[in-house]
């Protein structure tokens, strides 16, 4: 299961780093949607923690 999120999140990673902006520019844009935040949020930590972790 785990592994399975971690190839997961591993591909989100390999997308462009157009995608993590877009999110964060939209999420600055329309501050009312919480779900783009929460998005932003887990993207910015899941990269940290996979750059932290290789």
């Amino acid at each position: 299961m785990t592994k399975a999120i971690i190839n997961m999140t591993a591909t989100m990673i390999h997308l462009p780093a157009v995608l993590p902006a877009i999110f964060f520019n939209m999420s600055i844009l329309y501050p009312s949607s919480v779900f783009l935040q929460l998005i932003t949020i887990l993207y910015y930590s899941i990269s940290a923690v996979l750059a932290i972790s290789r």
